[in-house]
Parts: structure tokens; sequence; C-alpha cells
């Protein structure tokens, strides 16, 4: 079989595949990232003090701790913590924050979102639907 190939730059995927074509060609199903592109999970681990290593305020990262956990896995300053381990902390107060951190055990997952993306979702938003959103803890 001899696969002729053209120019793509100015044709689109559908017609690509049209000319081009390859058998029984199966392409990859979309993972969760695709239905939330702006948000981002980071898996951390805390040290022997309980800390992970980043300070936030407002639910936002402010610092972040050299060497730490936080720092070897890409967590950004500027960025808004949505999730915590799946549960939902968007509206939260600082120490509820703090809390739900102390209590996540030692491997943590947070849910972020680039402080433009929050700030223009969040502002879109009435504050009453903000208070009304679900805080709970998700079952595993």
């Amino acid at each position: 079989m001899s696969i002729h190939l053209y120019p793509i730059a100015d044709i689109g995927l559908c017609l690509w595949e049209r000319r081009v074509a390859v058998p029984d060609q199966t392409y990859p199903s979309h993972d969760s990232s695709h239905s939330r592109p702006f948000q981002r999970a980071i898996t951390m681990h805390k040290n022997s003090n309980g800390h992970i290593g980043f300070i936030q305020k407002r639910g936002k990262i402010t610092s972040i701790v050299k060497d730490s956990s936080a720092a070897r896995n890409g967590l950004l300053t500027g960025h808004n913590i949505c999730e915590i381990n799946g549960q939902n902390v968007i509206g939260l107060k600082d120490s509820q924050i703090m809390d739900i951190l102390a209590t996540a055990g030692t491997t943590v997952t947070l849910t972020v979102m680039p402080k433009a993306v929050f700030e223009h979702m969040v502002k879109r938003m009435s504050f009453g639907l903000v208070s009304l959103m679900d805080h709970s803890t998700p079952e595993v």
C-alpha cells in the first residue's frame, strides 16, 4: 500500500483524512483534562512536618517554599486553588482551606487555575452562586 502525502497546512484534518486513506485508524479518546482545559491537577506529598510547601491567601497561591514538594511538582504562584483532593474550595475562608489541607493525608492533589481565568469565571457568577456551591468531601 502506498500513501501519498499532501501538504496539510491549508486543508482541514477531515480533508486530510480523506486524502490519506489509513485503514482502521483509531484516535485516542479524550481524557478528563479536555473537559477542564484551564485547570491543572498537581499531586504533592507532605514533608515530615506535614507541610506541602506553599502559602495561600484567599485561595490564591502567594509563595512557594524552595525545594518543597510544591516547587518540585510545578505549583505556580498567582494560581487559584479550585479543589483539594476533589473537594471544591472556591469561596471558602483561609481557615477552612487550611483545615482541609491539614486533614488531607500525606498525598494531596490540588486542582489549580490561572488567576486571569479564575477571576473571569468568578466575575461571571453571582456571589450567591459561589456561596451555594457544593463543598462536600467527594466519596471514593
